[in-house]
């Protein structure tokens, strides 16, 4: 997150950055239910239900 509005020498040097690692890297893209498998298996079962309940109630606005 910029804190700040972004200078010329930044930005050359994200480009730079972007073309150097360009077919290096991929997204990690995960569905709405493996997060929520993940989450009930690393943590507490009410954490994971109020966090699960406001996840997908927003996403469903």
């Amino acid at each position: 997150m910029l804190t700040h509005e972004a200078t010329r020498s930044e930005i050359e040097e994200w480009k730079r950055i972007f073309k150097e690692y360009r077919g290096k890297i991929r997204p990690c893209r995960r569905s709405g239910e493996e997060l929520a498998a993940y989450l009930k298996k690393r943590y507490s079962a009410a954490w994971t239900k109020r966090i699960s309940k406001t996840f997908f109630s927003w996403r469903n606005t």
